[in-house]
């Protein structure tokens, strides 16, 4: 009897460590070196460059209320934590700047620096007030420099339906990977 305790606390321990996975498909840009596992039911939007010459993949969730994506472009800049606060504060414009010009009454909430996938990562949070829809919008960007890439990993949606999809979008972002 102690033995059969014994293993059905050993398998429930297992079962509660591994629920936290991600299940869900892969997806490896090659060619930029990453790779990032999305929930099994969102859709992957397309595969384009941005007006940033940067390549985009977004995933979005069955009711298109929230999305993962991933910019990568080459980059030449040093890793976050060489950065100066000037160079942070032009990266943070970058971002924002490109972000305003498909949207242009997104505010910029804040920017920290973050760890980030064993570095430093520079956050970018922005907001979009209500318009056509009725509730504002959030994104969240973590910009990174690794291996001569710069990488813009996403995350957003209304802010309602955010509360429902955020273990699934932790997932996929701590799933992200560098390849070498």
């Amino acid at each position: 009897m102690r033995k059969r305790i014994l293993f059905l606390l050993i398998l429930l321990l297992f079962a509660t460590s591994t629920a936290f996975a991600i299940e869900g498909k892969l997806f490896e840009n090659k060619d930029d070196k990453y790779q990032i596992t999305y929930p099994e039911d969102w859709s992957p939007l397309g595969y384009y460059k941005s007006r940033m010459d940067a390549i985009v993949v977004a995933f979005i969730s069955p009711d298109s209320n929230a999305s993962v994506s991933i910019q990568s472009s080459k980059s030449n800049r040093k890793r976050v934590e060489e950065l100066s606060k000037e160079e942070v504060k032009e990266v943070v414009e970058e971002t924002f700047n490109d972000a305003r010009s498909s949207s242009p009454n997104i505010k910029l909430k804040c920017y920290s620096i973050e760890n980030f996938k064993n570095q430093k990562a520079i956050k970018i949070t922005t907001i979009n007030p209500p318009s056509l829809h009725l509730h504002e919008s959030v994104d969240i960007v973590f910009v990174v420099f690794n291996n001569s890439f710069r990488y813009e990993i996403c995350y957003g949606g209304f802010l309602p339906e955010m509360k429902q999809y955020q273990r699934l979008i932790n997932e996929s972002i701590n799933s992200f990977e560098y390849m070498d």
